[in-house]
């Protein structure tokens, strides 16, 4: 599905607004820059759709230039052209600005609407996030996330767990969304609840540090973390892996070790023997 830019700000615009409700230090702390949001306007208690009518202009579509893969769709609202290898560069050049230049003034005369390009300051970080699945991100740093958060005590996992089943229990599927809606299936186990709550957690912190920074969606994704029995399979295989390092440590020699010749000391290193019938009595010999 191809999300609009709007759609895409809408989240931008309602995480900024929770951004200013949580008790975050650090969200707080980053606020507190009025640079970073100078020119939104009164967009604390403004609604969506009437603030944007008016503030659309600060934002930016970044359209990039890309080679055409096989398999690609082509569609009309870029231009494609297919060169041989046999041209000089400066030879395309000239010839790639003269069609391009014929085929968008055709399509100026053509197209009664024409596809709105922003070109103001503030951009997205990344334009490939699942927007689809920010509407249950929202949901819970609004619903789950900031209550708890702001309630002044520490809530343990299992709360949250529980607060999530119960918010989200409410919602209904979006029929544009093919994803299922979080915290809603019966057969999943508390275990699998609990990493989920957790993972969602850590969204909504990130997301609302990050909003409140300037910067949207930003880096959000929960980082994986290898368990021990992964890091010592891997340690052992580097291990393995490595060139054999010779040590400059002299080795201790065993009692069956080579001999240190030394010309000042002609017993150092000399190997001390013993019997073979050591720790056993020994026979009296009868004098003659």
């Amino acid at each position: 599905m191809n999300n609009s830019l709007k759609e895409k700000i809408r989240y931008w615009f309602e995480f900024l607004q929770l951004a200013h409700k949580s008790k975050d230090p650090v969200v707080q702390s980053s606020l507190q820059d009025q640079r970073t949001y100078q020119g939104w306007g009164e967009y604390q208690s403004a609604k969506f759709n009437t603030w944007w009518k008016t503030h659309s202009s600060l934002f930016k579509t970044e359209e990039v230039l890309s080679i055409p893969k096989v398999g690609d769709i082509v569609d009309s609202e870029s231009f494609y052209v297919r060169i041989p290898y046999r041209y000089a560069p400066t030879t395309v050049g000239k010839i790639v600005a003269d069609i391009y230049d014929r085929e968008l003034s055709k399509r100026v005369e053509n197209t009664k609407k024409t596809r709105k390009v922003y070109g103001g300051e503030y951009k997205l970080t990344s334009y490939d996030y699942q927007v689809a699945q920010f509407h249950y991100y929202l949901v819970f740093t609004k619903d789950v996330y900031l209550p708890l958060l702001n309630s002044g005590k520490r809530q343990s996992n299992f709360e949250f767990v529980e607060k999530s089943k119960e918010v989200f229990q409410k919602l209904n599927k979006k029929t544009t969304a093919s994803r299922d809606i979080p915290f809603t299936k019966k057969t999943l186990s508390y275990e699998s609840e609990s990493r989920l709550v957790r993972r969602y957690r850590q969204y909504a912190e990130k997301l609302l540090r990050n909003v409140a920074q300037g910067k949207f969606p930003g880096t959000y994704e929960e980082t994986f973390i290898k368990n021990q029995t992964q890091l010592r399979i891997e340690k052992a295989a580097k291990e393995k892996s490595a060139p054999f390092k010779q040590s400059n440590r002299i080795p201790k020699h065993s009692r069956t070790g080579p001999k240190i010749k030394n010309e000042h000391d002609p017993y150092a290193g000399a190997v001390r023997k013993t019997r073979s019938d050591k720790g056993l009595p020994r026979e009296k010999k009868l004098s003659k």
